[in-house]
């Protein structure tokens, strides 16, 4: 007589660790695409990327074009009943944006007051503006010559979500115009 006992096969899950990628941007600028990669594990050979294996895969940051200059997590999620998955967190560096400042050139005569020192500038976005004032250490009694003007306390309203370069100036004080007439005399 012939007695068979089936087994049982028992099919665990596959261990699978993967990393968000690290990625970057400026600030005011959208995020870029989002990655992950595996760093641990394998998939079985029939997926060839996580996002074949995990249909609901998921890589994403709460920061967004308008989130200050610093560092954010890049999460990652995703499930497969076949998966015993771990994730660990990238980084999104949000770096300041720069902006160029220009002080104008001016110019004036030797004993008029300053002009008012004006600047231009790049394009800030998000709303910001600049404060403060150019500075010069040209006055009414200085001489004819040339004097920079360096930034003074000109700022980005946020600071910390810009990075200024500022290009200075020389004013210039011109020689004043002197007409004289020699008086008429008789003797």
């Amino acid at each position: 007589m012939f007695i068979f006992v089936g087994a049982g096969l028992t099919v665990p899950k596959r261990a699978v660790s993967g990393t968000a990628d690290d990625a970057s941007r400026v600030y005011g600028d959208a995020n870029p695409a989002f990655g992950a990669a595996i760093t641990g594990g394998s998939l079985a050979a029939h997926h060839a990327t996580l996002e074949d294996a995990l249909a609901d895969l998921a890589v994403s940051t709460s920061a967004d074009a308008q989130s200050d200059a610093g560092v954010y997590a890049i999460a990652v999620s995703g499930s497969n009943a076949n998966y015993d998955l771990t994730f660990t967190d990238g980084d999104l560096t949000v770096t300041a944006r720069s902006i160029d400042v220009m002080a104008q050139d001016q110019s004036r005569a030797y004993g008029d007051a300053n002009p008012a020192l004006g600047f231009t500038t790049s394009d800030l976005g998000l709303g910001a503006a600049l404060q403060g004032s150019l500075a010069t250490a040209a006055t009414e009694a200085s001489n004819a010559g040339v004097y920079a003007i360096p930034q003074g306390t000109v700022t980005a309203t946020s600071n910390s979500n810009y990075h200024n370069n500022f290009v200075g100036a020389d004013p210039t004080v011109t020689n004043r115009a002197l007409s004289v007439t020699a008086g008429d005399a008789s003797r």
